[in-house]
């Protein structure tokens, strides 16, 4: 039992930090959209149209405009007085030659085709612009930098995120040291007041919210 709880003392105080960014930061994009429209109504605003044209359209004059560059991802409709936001990347990008991309990100007008504005998604900047995907790209991979076409952050992340899982199952086995007293486990000393409230806040507000 003594090296459970090194283990989850250790580890705990290891991933707290990471797991603090990543919840703060996941409270904040839980409204990234509605949040970045509100700071770049140009990535996101439109005058509405009658009529408009297809998507796969848009984004091919949205190639043909910025030759070595590729749409890699388009929605298939646009709501009405909504922007067009592509996601594009250079041709050569998989070889790791061609010009250093200034953009990968194109807002465009859906009934005229023209653009709106531009950005680079996930550039670590606090811009008004680059907010939001640095807060986005913060949350999932702390913005560690890319190794060898690994990306480090998101892995790293998902080893944080298998601990957090073994810690919290033995976070379990410790809380239950007696089979005799597993109701001291699920209880609090509101009265007693110092270490021992905090204690079982910290063992009982853990077991009950455990699930």
């Amino acid at each position: 039992m003594r090296g459970l709880r090194l283990w989850h003392r250790w580890v705990g105080l290891v991933i707290a930090s990471f797991l603090f960014v990543s919840g703060l930061t996941g409270a904040v994009i839980s409204w990234d959209h509605e949040l970045d429209r509100w700071l770049n109504p140009a990535l996101y605003v439109s005058p509405a149209a009658a009529a408009l044209p297809s998507t796969l359209d848009l984004a091919n004059r949205a190639e043909a405009a910025h030759p070595g560059m590729v749409v890699s991802y388009l929605p298939l409709s646009v709501p009405a007085g909504h922007a067009l936001l592509l996601s594009m990347e250079p041709v050569l990008a998989e070889t790791g030659t061609g010009n250093p991309v200034e953009f990968n990100q194109l807002a465009v007008n859906p009934a005229t085709g023209e653009e709106q504005g531009r950005r680079l998604w996930g550039k670590p900047a606090l811009t008004r612009e680059n907010l939001l995907p640095f807060l986005y790209k913060l949350h999932y991979s702390m913005h560690l930098p890319d190794w060898s076409g690994i990306e480090v952050g998101v892995l790293f992340m998902g080893v944080i995120a298998i601990l957090w899982v073994l810690d919290s199952i033995i976070a379990l086995v410790i809380s239950f040291p007696s089979p005799r007293a597993w109701r001291k486990s699920l209880a609090f000393r509101w009265s007693q007041g110092g270490y021992r409230r905090l204690f079982d806040l910290h063992r009982s507000g853990g077991v009950w919210l455990w699930l």
